[in-house]
């Protein structure tokens, strides 16, 4: 399996499955969530009304793009209260997600990193590696973390060398736009 670590827009994802998390205790919803229910006229909103838990650790809804995304389906993690969100818990809802999209039979899938504190650091990708790592011998062939700060990009491309980045943070660094 290849691990790939990329900047940009998650929502451009070429993949057969996009893996999200949000807090249960943010309202409203807020960053990529927030966007894509917009674009899906409060539908992510509407099951949260109807389904309180969703956003519980470790809740989940299979939703599909219905053409409207490059991807078909996407999976909403539920991660509990931002306060109580471990390196412990990241790691498990990584795994939850991606048993779910194996359970789908997707060979491609990308994943929005999923910050404990309010910075993003490089536990993401370590917590993302490690839970890549151990789901072992399976059919998924690409596993795709998109990481938004093009710093923290750049740290990642010395730390793992041989795992494929690319997005629009990484050609911004090329091109001269990042640090």
């Amino acid at each position: 399996m290849n691990l790939h670590l990329r900047g940009g827009d998650p929502l451009k994802y070429r993949g057969d499955v996009l893996i999200l998390g949000h807090f249960s205790d943010i309202r409203p919803l807020t960053g990529t969530v927030a966007y894509l229910d917009w674009m899906f006229n409060a539908s992510i909103s509407n099951l949260w009304k109807a389904r309180s838990s969703l956003l519980e650790f470790g809740g989940q809804a299979l939703l599909p793009t219905l053409g409207k995304l490059p991807f078909p389906y996407l999976v909403l993690m539920g991660l509990g209260r931002q306060e109580k969100f471990s390196l412990d818990l990241r790691q498990e809802t990584y795994r939850l997600g991606l048993m779910a999209a194996l359970g789908m039979e997707a060979k491609r899938v990308g994943c929005e990193g999923i910050p404990v504190s309010e910075n993003m650091d490089m536990s993401v990708i370590d917590d993302f590696s490690l839970t890549v790592g151990k789901l072992g011998d399976t059919p998924l062939k690409n596993a795709a973390l998109f990481i938004p700060s093009p710093e923290l990009l750049a740290e990642a491309r010395t730390v793992y060398v041989n795992s494929e980045m690319d997005g629009d943070a990484m050609e911004s660094l090329e091109s001269g736009h990042g640090p």
